[in-house]
């Protein structure tokens, strides 16, 4: 017997959670996925995603900002940040 394997088959969210609990090893806690690029942080909050954040309006205006770090006044004083591309520290 052939199963047809579906986009969810292949998730390692999924997958972790079909596990039986020994083997997948808190596997669950661990799988965090980057929030996309266009995610919005407003100035004075801890960045939710570490990457280069610009902002709002003033893309050339770049900077690189770590996960739980304040998100920083603006140049121009503008009220928040637009994610422009995430890194690996979720």
């Amino acid at each position: 017997m052939v199963k047809t394997l579906g986009k969810d088959d292949l998730d390692p969210l999924q997958i972790a959670r079909k596990l039986p609990r020994p083997l997948c090893g808190g596997l669950l806690g661990v799988v965090k996925m980057a929030l996309p690029a266009g995610t919005k942080a407003k100035t004075g909050q801890k960045c939710p995603q570490g990457g280069i954040w610009h902002p709002v309006g003033n893309p050339k205006e770049q900077r690189s900002i770590g996960i739980n770090n304040v998100m920083p006044p603006t140049p121009k004083g503008e009220t928040h940040w637009v994610l422009q591309k995430p890194t690996g520290d979720k």
